[in-house]
């Protein structure tokens, strides 16, 4: 509104501008308030995706190395297996 205007307007209407404009700074407040809110929620959630993420591809490493374990364990137990195969048919000669 123009400034002429604005003095032309009686005392009862500015009040009412007034009220109206404080309605909707409010109004406008709380909306703010609440979309920060939804912000701070999607961030909270990003952040844990980002640790879910991380937390994964540990876990994925630490499959990884269990199973190379499990490998190596394994190959060792075929070995000795197959060592004591062939020492026994030598301990059966003996006997």
């Amino acid at each position: 509104m123009a400034e002429k205007e604005l003095r032309k307007l009686r005392r009862s209407e500015l009040v009412d501008i007034i009220y109206q404009l404080k309605k909707n700074e409010q109004k406008l407040q709380e909306e703010n308030a609440e979309l920060k809110r939804l912000l701070e929620d999607r961030r909270i959630k990003l952040e844990n995706v980002g640790s879910l993420a991380e937390a994964a591809l540990a876990l994925s490493d630490v499959f990884k190395a269990a199973d190379e374990a499990a490998a190596l364990y394994l190959e060792e137990l075929r070995r000795r297996s197959d060592t004591i195969t062939e020492e026994s048919p030598a301990a059966e000669d003996q006997a």
